[in-house]
């Protein structure tokens, strides 16, 4: 059962133990009826605080991801207009290599190209490690100081221009952060869930059994009124 359907589950528990009017009365406080509705509010608070932060973190990567995207179409770009310059090649291989593992390939020789000296060698893509958001970030840095230490490199589009360009870098850091707390945050939501659902005793899904065993107690075990109760069902879902 999913969370939410537990938290109804118990709001039904509890309105069959407020149905029994004065002849439900537990000599446990946790298990009287003002209880059980606190344990509902807490429950429907710890719900919407999980949902709360979970809306935060897929905006936090929904608009990561868009960014870094926008610098996956963006690192060709800067390599083509240092490709124009009078750059030393060797510049403009480190660049490539860092706008290669930015887009997520690198270059290898293929079988082929490598069989003759004679032959020009033909590249071939393969995919490279380091393309989570982190290793991305550092690679377009290091793309960033290369063209930011060339001096040829004076490109007359302002998005291409190398104080806008650390600007990106500073969004793209500020983007990952920006994930990285939600992911706690939404951690944290989800822990505190899951004590009040389930953490012991005193949890909804502890005392709804416990209520069922005053059920029993108060009323029989074959009884009609603790069959009511012991019908709602609140499982702990395997996967919390």
């Amino acid at each position: 059962m999913s969370h939410v359907k537990n938290v109804e589950a118990f709001e039904k528990l509890v309105g069959i133990c407020t149905g029994y009017g004065v002849q439900y009365n537990p000599g446990q406080p946790n298990l009287r009826v003002e209880n059980l509705s606190s344990i509902v509010n807490r429950a429907r608070g710890a719900l919407l605080n999980v949902s709360v932060a979970k809306t935060n973190f897929e905006n936090a990567t929904n608009s990561r991801e868009v960014l870094f995207k926008e610098v996956d179409a963006l690192a060709p770009r800067i390599l083509a207009e240092l490709k124009a310059t009078p750059a030393l090649t060797q510049t403009v291989s480190d660049a490539r290599a860092m706008v290669r593992k930015i887009k997520g390939y690198t270059s290898a020789l293929s079988p082929a190209a490598t069989a003759t000296k004679a032959e020009a060698p033909t590249p071939a893509t393969t995919r490279a490690r380091g393309t989570d958001f982190a290793s991305v970030v550092a690679h377009f840095e290091k793309l960033l100081q290369t063209v930011a230490t060339e001096p040829h490199y004076q490109p007359t589009l302002p998005e291409l221009q190398v104080e806008n360009l650390q600007a990106t870098l500073n969004d793209l850091r500020q983007r990952n952060a920006a994930v990285i707390a939600a992911t706690a945050s939404l951690g944290k939501a989800r822990r505190e869930r899951n004590a009040v659902l389930y953490g012991g005793r005193g949890s909804l899904h502890g005392t709804a059994m416990a209520v069922k065993q005053q059920a029993k107690a108060l009323f029989g075990v074959n009884s009609a009124a603790t069959q009511a109760a012991v019908r709602i069902r609140i499982a702990k879902p395997t996967k919390q």
